[in-house]
């Protein structure tokens, strides 16, 4: 049984992996398709969406998007270095915050990306790519949370094996000198 449950999990973190990295390039194709349709000038329509108030350059409204993007990048690259040295166990708690935080930005994004097709645009072509980052950003998402169940379906005590020595057991005794060297304690 455990070991068919540690093929499981392991299977299952390799594949959500893989499919976390076809996600992230949808959504690094559909953020750089969508800043060049720009072309630099001033995102009238979207003014106002993702927290901003007026209309702003396209270099800074997809910013954030770029962060969040190469983010998700170093989550993916982290879990594919631990997965393949075999520290997963070791580096679990690092892994689960930093895929945490990866599928809430993902999300996020999606959700700021979605909202694009109910505006009145008039370039199709910028809904699509809008559409394409979407797809990513929710695939990505759904590939990270499944990494982390997957992540922590792992047994601690099968996969880790403490390197530290443990102290030797030792009679306890008295405290101070022995009892024939010690002032204290009169001829008995």
């Amino acid at each position: 049984m455990k070991n068919a449950k540690t093929f499981v999990a392991t299977t299952g973190a390799w594949g959500s992996i893989c499919l976390d990295l076809m996600a992230w390039v949808l959504l690094l194709s559909g953020t750089s398709a969508m800043q060049a349709s720009c072309g630099g000038t001033n995102v009238q329509s979207v003014g106002g969406l993702a927290g901003y108030n007026a209309p702003i350059s396209c270099d800074h409204f997809f910013g954030y998007t770029w962060w969040i993007t190469f983010y998700n990048l170093g989550f993916v690259l982290a879990a594919i270095g631990t997965m393949a040295t075999g520290n997963v166990s070791r580096f679990r708690p690092g892994l689960i915050g930093l895929g945490a935080i990866a599928a809430m930005q993902a999300m996020v994004c999606a959700n700021t990306f979605l909202s694009l097709n109910q505006l009145n645009i008039d370039s199709e072509t910028f809904k699509t790519r809008a559409r394409v980052t979407v797809a990513g950003a929710v695939i990505k998402s759904i590939a990270t949370l499944l990494f982390l169940i997957f992540a922590g379906m792992r047994d601690e005590k099968d996969t880790w094996v403490e390197e530290t020595t443990q102290p030797t057991k030792k009679e306890k005794g008295p405290l101070g000198p022995p009892a024939s060297q010690n002032p204290l304690q009169g001829d008995e």
